[in-house]
């Protein structure tokens, strides 16, 4: 019977035993319990509102965050728009068209993030190594001009000698910034770079069997913008798979 079970739950409000027991209806464990009880329920639903508001607090910043960006890349790109119109309305001769198209890469290149860096050091490598790079760049130049050169009509040409010289290239405002695509990771270099070759350069034209003409070039100046993307990356030592490099534009 209900009324011969020892009463267990004499422990402290708030601490759980491992007993399991019964209560007697007539003493007053039942409404100690619903004390208990109605404690436990208040402090779950104190947690989850707690909660509830710490997310939806979270969830607010998130948000203005989010429009704050929206907010600075439209202004942005009105500003491009307003550097592109104004351009559209003062141009009138070809060189206008280039400072344009500057300033909207000078633009876009503004927000890419990335490091600034003076060149100086690639400059350095580049005079260490130039004697190799001389002896390299000279046979790439032959192995692709030449087949060109000797279908030429009525005249073909072949080279002779191909030297570019003792004075290296040097670089200088270097933009280091990532660049990755659908082939994957990568890092793209812009460098300014400047030339100033003392070549030995000489082409022979075979006008006929006993008429030959020899001609060449000894000096080659040379300015503009190239970038060098080193791309994809890999996590396997050199961790570059790959080197492309061209200019940018034309160089002077």
């Amino acid at each position: 019977m209900i009324g011969a079970t020892e009463n267990c739950c004499s422990a402290p409000a708030g601490v759980i035993t491992g007993t399991v027991c019964r209560v007697d209806p007539k003493d007053g464990g039942g409404s100690s319990l619903r004390h208990d009880a109605f404690v436990a329920a208040w402090a779950v639903v104190g947690t989850c509102a707690a909660i509830a508001a710490y997310n939806y607090y979270i969830d607010r910043r998130l948000r203005a965050m989010k429009r704050k960006r929206e907010a600075e890349d439209s202004s942005a790109e009105k500003d491009d728009a307003g550097l592109e119109n104004h351009g559209t309305t003062t141009r009138t001769t070809r060189a206008a068209d280039g400072n344009e198209f500057a300033a909207s890469l000078a633009a876009s290149l503004a927000r890419v993030e990335g490091r600034e860096a003076s060149g100086n050091f690639l400059s350095a490598v580049l005079s260490q190594m130039w004697e190799h790079v001389n002896v390299a760049v000279s046979n790439a130049i032959k192995d692709a001009l030449d087949p060109t050169l000797k279908e030429l009509k009525p005249a073909p040409l072949h080279f002779t000698r191909l030297d570019l010289g003792n004075v290296p290239v040097e670089t200088r405002n270097m933009f280091i910034h990532r660049a990755d695509s659908e082939r994957g990771a990568g890092i793209q270099i812009d460098v300014d770079v400047d030339w100033n070759g003392n070549c030995d350069i000489m082409l022979q034209a075979t006008m006929s069997r006993s008429a030959k003409v020899t001609f060449g070039v000894r000096a080659i100046k040379l300015s503009g913008r190239m970038h060098i993307l080193l791309s994809p990356l890999t996590t396997e030592i050199p961790c570059i798979s790959a080197v492309q490099y061209g200019f940018t534009n034309p160089p002077d």
